[in-house]
């Protein structure tokens, strides 16, 4: 489920955010949800073999914003974005706080609800034109001379689309846990998924992050997801990629008459 949100300043001035603000959008998600559910998400998620995947993702602010003097980013009175996971009780109870709650507190600023809108999902076959709402990343680590390497491949090297396909799969695969329901392990390690830039250019694209004090390269851009269903969905709900509860690889579907 995806909910589109827009807040408005409680006292009507412009919204101020830090130049990289993914962790305060990712402390308003787990400060508005339910204590039980915020303490289950943050510190066991939805476990599958090794890894403890959150399911859950968010965009960027979707307006634009000017540079104030101090290098914060001014936003208006009011900003939107989009929230989403599959999982149906997190975001309904995120949904449903939102709309109980008087005010929410983003970086120090008391914010009210606007609006809150779910957004029907895409029907998705097995190949999509997608737009970034927030850039994708996947990358891999190494050990060299006993320290951890990280590497944040570029969407033209051809590991980019195989990190992405194992990705979805075991996101897959957790989602699938969670509910309970048996799953042919075969079957889906076999499922098909590729993405291929389609309006693209490191350059223009090529987004250098921080979360807290990680460095992270992601990449915003149209891209074509080709593939089972199943594993496009999953990318829709949950995100595309790695680090999708920091706020990277949200994705719609791209309108060529944009």
């Amino acid at each position: 489920m995806r909910l589109k949100v827009t807040f408005q300043s409680a006292t009507g001035e412009d919204i101020l955010l830090p130049m990289h603000y993914n962790q305060v959008l990712q402390a308003l998600f787990y400060n508005t949800l339910s204590d039980e559910i915020a303490k289950q998400l943050h510190t066991r998620g939805f476990p599958f073999e090794k890894r403890k995947f959150k399911l859950f993702v968010f965009s960027r602010i979707q307006e634009k914003a000017k540079h104030d003097e101090r290098g914060l980013l001014k936003f208006g009175s009011s900003i939107t974005l989009y929230f989403s996971s599959p999982v149906l009780n997190l975001i309904q109870d995120f949904g449903t706080k939102l709309f109980t709650s008087s005010e929410a507190t983003l970086w120090h600023q008391k914010v009210k609800l606007n609006s809150l809108e779910v957004v029907g999902a895409p029907e998705i076959n097995n190949s999509v034109l997608v737009r970034m709402l927030s850039p994708c990343t996947v990358y891999s680590t190494k050990v060299v001379d006993g320290k951890r390497q990280v590497y944040y491949y570029k969407p033209y090297e051809e590991q980019f689309s195989t990190l992405m396909r194992s990705n979805a799969i075991k996101k897959y695969k957790a989602f699938l846990s969670m509910k309970g329901e048996s799953f042919d392990t075969e079957y889906v390690d076999s499922m098909k998924f590729s993405i291929i830039p389609a309006n693209f250019s490191v350059k223009r694209n090529e987004k250098v992050l921080y979360f807290k004090d990680t460095v992270i390269r992601a990449y915003t851009g149209v891209f074509q997801l080709s593939g089972a269903p199943e594993l496009l969905w999953i990318t829709y709900e949950a995100g595309l990629g790695d680090k999708n509860s920091q706020g990277f690889g949200m994705w719609d579907v791209f309108n060529t008459h944009e």
